[in-house]
């Protein structure tokens, strides 16, 4: 009786049954949405073909199916999906497209995909478990962009910071940087501004209430230039010049000189 047990048990399980996957199971759409959720089928044999059906529990949520490749279908919410080439692995089947109602009676839906069997080049069928998608009707979230151009400028009355929309950081170059004067005007009252200073940077903060925005103002000091020292080569040509007349002349004085000693000497 035992084995008789067994044997039926074994005979009641599940073969060669595999799992469908979407991106997403659990969604909150707003009123008259439209979304595409990608299906998958997990399997380790190729398949050549799928078949599937979409069903949804309302008419609030409504749903039906699409694929990048070959398919059509075969009644209201049949479809088959043919592949180019065996898959295997994560197979994108397609995607689950989900329209919301533009004014729902209710506030969710859900959405099933079951009955889907994959196929094989030798018709062997590969069965895969039901995938549901859970969909939540809310309203539209106004995401709200946050200001962070905080300040309204950056005097200075030696350089010139064009302050430009969400670019905070500059480049700027100076003499002295010891010379540089930055203040920085905010645009609301409210917002505190603190600078940092360093040798090559200036870090301006802006905060207003939960925003707070950096301004990096980095620095270039220009390089100072030697003073280089040039000789006038001509006029330095000309005094030597003047110097070795005044040579020779000394000469032809000191040889008439000792001429003029000599003679007298003979004479006396």
């Amino acid at each position: 009786m035992k084995k008789i047990i067994l044997f039926l048990s074994i005979l009641l399980l599940p073969f060669n049954v595999k799992a469908l996957s979407v991106d997403s199971s659990s969604l909150t759409l707003e009123k008259g949405a439209y979304e595409k959720v990608a299906l998958y089928a997990n399997s380790d044999e190729d398949i050549t073909s799928a078949v599937l059906t979409v069903v949804y529990t309302s008419y609030d949520v409504t749903a039906s199916f699409t694929s990048n490749s070959d398919y059509y279908a075969i009644d209201g919410s049949t479809y088959k999906v043919n592949f180019d080439e065996p898959q295997s692995g994560k197979i994108l089947l397609g995607y689950v497209v989900i329209n919301v109602k533009r004014y729902p009676d209710g506030t969710s839906g859900s959405i099933t995909v079951y009955g889907a069997k994959g196929y094989t080049a030798s018709d062997d069928v590969v069965s895969f478990d039901a995938q549901s998608l859970y969909v939540t009707i809310g309203e539209k979230q106004e995401v709200k962009e946050v200001d962070k151009n905080l300040l309204d400028k950056i005097d200075s009355k030696i350089v010139n910071i064009n302050l430009q929309k969400d670019v905070f950081e500059y480049n700027i170059t100076v003499d002295d940087i010891s010379k540089l004067d930055l203040t920085p005007v905010a645009k609301d009252k409210a917002t505190e501004v603190t600078t940092k200073k360093s040798d090559n940077k200036v870090v301006i903060t802006a905060k207003n209430g939960d925003v707070t925005q950096e301004y990096v103002i980095n620095i270039k000091v220009k390089a100072k230039q030697e003073e280089v020292i040039t000789v006038d080569k001509t006029e330095f040509k000309a005094d030597n010049g003047y110097k070795g007349k005044w040579i020779l002349i000394s000469m032809v004085f000191a040889c008439m000189l000792v001429f003029g000693l000599y003679l007298n000497k003979k004479m006396n």
